[in-house]
């Protein structure tokens, strides 16, 4: 499933983020990881139900994904400014793709269509665009009752 979100952040933020990820290899940029071992190490102690809803904010082409599908875990979703990000990851993926919840749009501008047992973020997306979950009501939308306190970085 796909869900294209309108963004409405500057178009030079989804620009700049198109154009890396259209220039450069997974092994140019800084924050590549082949396995993302402290976010396993998070979903391993917080001992998720292979059925829960997790999240990786800014996740784009992360091996997140592909750590958690291997892992066996069954609602991945992955949100991303960049439709080049997230295309790359899916071509990485292949068939594997299908499994996962794609969604290209800024934070700023997701509504969570469901409540997510495990948010990760990219840890360049700067920690204050998460500020607008930090209100009850929005906090119940975004995040489980039984999981309050499961947003890793």
């Amino acid at each position: 499933m796909i869900l294209q979100i309108p963004v409405n952040m500057q178009l030079v933020e989804k620009d700049h983020w198109e154009h890396l990820y259209s220039t450069k290899s997974e092994a140019e940029v800084s924050w590549f990881q082949l396995y993302p071992k402290t976010s396993m190490e998070f979903v391993k102690i917080f001992d998720l139900p292979l059925t829960a809803n997790i999240i990786d904010i800014g996740g784009g082409d992360s091996h997140f994904v592909d750590a958690l599908l291997n892992k066996g875990y069954q609602n991945i979703w992955v949100l991303d400014i960049s439709a080049t990000a997230i295309e790359k990851a899916k071509k990485r993926l292949s068939d594997r793709a299908s499994a996962v919840n794609w969604i290209v749009a800024g934070i700023t501008n997701f509504e969570p269509p469901v409540q997510f047992g495990l948010i990760r973020r990219f840890t360049l997306l700067p920690i204050h665009i998460l500020s607008r979950f930090k209100l009850p009501i929005d906090r119940r939308r975004l995040i489980s009752s039984d999981s309050s306190r499961r947003l890793i970085c």
